[in-house]
């Protein structure tokens, strides 16, 4: 038996493959990521949020590895992570929900992979090799998993121990 149960197999006109799944978390999810893809994406990932806390901020592009000491309430970046530190991490994340995407290609940084143009979107997703991407707004919630094709999903699919439709 799967620890995550999918619904709702959807295919866009663009080709963009989705399904939905069991309420789950992170830890669950993560043996759908490729492990031969080397990039995952954390866009607008937020490690910190709720009542005012301390944190170490580079507040200047060239303080990144020297940051300073602050008082901070919600703290929203961009994350590109090796899938492999991704994975290790992905025990330590379970509490909360987030959304990634999973490349073969390294994404740029000044690529917009939020477009609001469906079809743009799509299209830089299948240019930067998107695997999978995967959206847990919590955990314990429902989740979407995204591929850019049959074969994606498929391979995505068995990942997780579930069974092709």
């Amino acid at each position: 038996m799967c620890a995550v149960e999918v619904w709702g197999r959807n295919e866009s006109g663009d080709g963009l493959r989705t399904v939905m799944t069991s309420p789950t978390s992170l830890p669950e999810l993560v043996a759908a990521l490729d492990p031969r893809a080397p990039y995952v994406l954390l866009p607008d990932f937020t490690p910190i949020q709720g009542p005012w806390q301390e944190a170490a901020i580079p507040l200047t592009p060239n303080r990144g590895l020297s940051p300073t000491r602050v008082t901070v309430r919600r703290v929203t970046i961009d994350v590109l992570l090796p899938t492999a530190d991704f994975i290790e991490l992905a025990d330590d994340l379970r509490h909360g929900g987030l959304w990634l995407m999973q490349f073969r290609k390294r994404p740029r940084w000044d690529v917009n992979y939020e477009d609001p143009c469906w079809h743009a979107r799509v299209a830089k997703y299948k240019a930067f090799g998107l695997t999978i991407s995967i959206d847990l707004p919590h955990a314990h919630e429902v989740a979407q998993i995204a591929a850019i094709d049959a074969h994606e999903l498929n391979a995505a699919m068995r990942r997780l121990g579930i069974p092709e439709n």
